[in-house]
């Protein structure tokens, strides 16, 4: 059983030895070592979500385990995703929840790699989400208003830049009667 682990017969033995209960505990806090590592780089999600946050990552965590030499950023990307695709499949949390999950992975994607930009569309107006979820949900309903936000770099190592674009709402209206843009018919408050 070792060898097909890749260990060699002591490191099997020694594997052998440990009980249950020290496995566990020794899982159970990388587990939480990763939980407070993406917090860090989540912090809005991490914020909004309150003690919805650590449960689920650890639902996510128990499907995905990142590999490379980045494995906290990674993480946090991918759990990021889980988010997105919760808040629309399984209606977590308000419906603009998507998109704080979106913009924070767009801050993570932009700033890592020597990226030189990187553009992301949001279905609310992501500086009115990002505001309610800076109060921890507290707030005005973000509008569902088209918007983008692009961050770029003049030069590989120069300073991040961050610009946030929303669509006028004279555009959105004439959208919406075009049948371009299709806003939910009922709100969530946050």
């Amino acid at each position: 059983m070792a060898s097909a682990c890749g260990l060699t017969p002591d490191e099997g033995e020694q594997l052998a030895q440990l009980s249950a209960s020290q496995v566990h505990f020794f899982a159970e806090s990388l587990a939480q070592k990763r939980l407070c590592e993406v917090g860090k780089l989540l912090p809005l999600c991490s914020l909004f979500l309150g003690e919805q946050f650590p449960a689920l990552f650890f639902r996510y965590a128990s499907g995905f385990v990142p590999s490379g030499i980045k494995k906290h950023l990674e993480d946090a990307i991918a759990f990021a995703g889980y988010l997105e695709r919760a808040a629309r499949e399984e209606n977590l949390g308000p419906r603009w929840l998507a998109d704080l999950a979106r913009y924070e992975a767009g801050w993570l994607l932009a700033s890592s790699g020597g990226r030189r930009w990187k553009l992301r569309g949001f279905r609310y107006g992501i500086t009115a989400v990002l505001t309610c979820a800076a109060q921890g949900g507290g707030g005005a309903v973000p509008p569902e208003l088209p918007s983008f936000a692009l961050w770029f770099r003049l030069g590989r190592r120069m300073r991040l830049r961050h610009l946030v674009l929303s669509l006028p709402l004279r555009l959105c209206a004439i959208a919406k009667r075009l049948g371009i843009f299709r806003p939910n018919a009922v709100g969530q408050p946050c």
